[in-house]
C-alpha cells in the first residue's frame, strides 16, 4: 500500500521528530513543502511547517481529551479522505514517530479499510532523541542489553505494568518513561516497594533537541522533585537503569 510521495493522491503520514526542524527526514521535508493540505493536532508542529516554507492549507485538530479516542480518530481520517477525494495532496503530521505511541498504525488501518492509498514517513521518536541529545547511557556494552519504551499514561491501574518494569530494572535493562509526569509518585512508590534501591539512577531530558532543552539527574527516591526544575508543559523522557548516566546532567537538588 505504500506509494511514492510524487503521486498526487497519496495520503502521507509523517513523523516530525522531537522538535528541531532540521531533524526532519529529507522525504518528510519534501512532502510538507509540496502538500496542498496539512492536518495536525500538536501546536509545536506549526514551526516545522513554517521551516519547510509550506503554503499548504493548515487544518489543526483540537484533540479533546474528554472525547472517545476511536471516534476522534475516525473523524480525523474522514478529514483526510475528504480532502483526498478532491485531488489534494494531503499530509498528516505527527510529533516524534507516528508508530511510536503516535497511533500511526490505527490511522493507517482505517485508511486501508477505506481503500485509500497512503505512505508513511518515519520520524525520530522522543525517547531516542532525548537519549542522544542528553548523552544518556542507555545501551552501552556490558551495561544494558535491553531498552524498553513505556507509555506511562495509558492506564489508570499501573500495577501489572510496573511489576514488569521492576523486574526489568533488576536486570541489565534501561526503561524510558514517556508522559510519566502525572504519575511519578505512583511509579516511584511501586518500584521502591519492589526493593529497588532509593539511590537507583534516573536521568530526565526535557524538550530534547530544542533551545530550552534540560538534562537533570536524580535518584529514584527523589524523581518527583525533578519536575520542580522543568517548566510546565515540557516534553520529558525519564530514563531509569542501573548504569543510566549523562555527562550533561545537572544534579537535582530536592526542595
Amino acid at each position: 500500500m505504500t506509494q511514492s510521495i510524487k503521486q498526487k493522491k497519496t495520503i502521507i503520514i509523517a513523523g516530525t521528530g522531537p522538535g528541531d526542524p532540521e531533524l526532519l527526514t529529507v522525504k518528510a521535508q519534501k512532502a510538507i513543502a509540496s502538500a496542498d493540505v496539512i492536518v495536525y493536532d500538536a501546536t509545536q508542529i506549526e514551526h516545522i511547517i513554517d521551516f519547510c516554507q509550506s503554503k499548504a492549507k493548515r487544518v489543526k485538530i483540537n484533540k479533546d481529551k474528554t472525547r472517545n479516542s476511536d471516534t476522534l480518530r475516525k473523524e480525523i481520517i474522514q478529514i483526510l479522505a475528504d480532502y483526498h477525494k478532491t485531488g489534494k495532496r494531503v499530509v498528516r503530521l505527527k510529533t516524534g514517530d507516528a508508530f511510536m505511541f503516535g497511533s500511526g498504525a490505527a490511522e493507517t488501518e482505517l485508511l486501508f479499510e477505506m481503500n485509500l492509498p497512503f505512505s508513511v514517513i518515519p520520524g525520530i521518536t522522543a525517547g531516542m532523541a532525548a537519549a542522544v541529545y542528553g548523552n544518556v547511557r542507555i545501551s552501552e556494552k556490558k551495561e544494558a542489553d535491553t531498552v524498553t519504551f513505556y507509555m506511562a499514561n495509558q492506564k489508570n491501574d499501573q500495577h501489572e505494568n510496573l511489576k514488569q518494569i521492576a523486574q526489568l530494572l533488576q536486570t541489565q535493562a534501561t526503561v524510558a518513561l514517556y508522559m510519566a509526569e502525572n504519575i511519578l509518585p505512583q511509579i516511584r512508590d511501586y518500584l521502591l516497594k519492589q526493593k529497588l534501591p532509593k539511590h537507583f539512577p534516573v536521568v530526565a531530558v526535557a524538550n530534547a533537541s530544542l533551545p530550552n532543552q534540560q538534562v537533570l539527574s536524580a535518584t529514584l527516591a527523589d524523581i518527583q522533585s525533578i519536575l520542580n526544575k522543568i517548566p510546565k508543559n515540557s516534553s520529558v523522557v525519564f530514563f531509569i537503569g542501573k548504569k543510566v548516566h549523562s555527562i550533561f546532567a545537572a544534579p537535582n537538588q530536592s526542595e
